[in-house]
């Protein structure tokens, strides 16, 4: 039989948007898989600014989901009691590709576009000229893109271009399907 602590965490988090957010998941799952130890690894893997890293953490603390141990310098961050029973409720057994599929739901108009001149062999500043958007911002997207497995950067850095992978094709027609 489950404790009484278990049930409280889990209805806490029932309805709608499962009462936590997507990021909060995020943290959680990485902390999980030991890939943060420390807010500069929120900043860097999620790539939220350090105040947006610090206020995910101490909800994430505030809620006894998380601790900190160790000392300051040398020490991480690890799930309490109650996140592990968290991520024990929300089954976060191949959270990874749920979360990084699940994203584009979310999808924005312009990731699409962005998607949809990659695979026409567009080259960045042709994207952000066709789009009408600055070279930073497509830089951004781009990286995000990488980092969730959508494109691959092939050939060399001055003449090579992006390429959707599989995953990037699954979720360009996904889009597609939804209109």
């Amino acid at each position: 039989m489950a404790s009484p602590d278990f049930h409280k965490v889990k209805s806490e988090f029932d309805g709608i948007n499962g009462g936590i957010k997507h990021t909060q998941l995020q943290v959680l799952d990485l902390i999980r898989q030991k890939k943060i130890v420390h807010t500069k690894d929120v900043v860097e893997t999620l790539q939220v600014s350090v105040s947006t890293a610090e206020r995910l953490i101490k909800k994430l603390k505030d809620n006894d989901w998380i601790t900190f141990k160790g000392p300051k310098k040398t020490g991480k961050y690890e799930l309490t009691k109650s996140g592990i029973q968290l991520v024990i409720s929300r089954n976060f057994d191949g959270i990874n590709e749920g979360l990084n599929d699940g994203i584009n739901e979310g999808l924005s108009s312009e990731h699409t576009k962005v998607l949809k001149h990659i695979q026409k062999g567009f080259k960045t500043s042709e994207v952000a000229k066709s789009l009408q958007m600055s070279l930073s911002s497509i830089e951004r997207i781009l990286k995000r893109m990488k980092d969730n497995d959508w494109i691959i950067f092939s050939g060399p850095k001055k003449t090579g271009s992006y390429q959707l992978t599989e995953k990037g094709q699954r979720i360009l027609n996904q889009q597609k399907s939804k209109k």
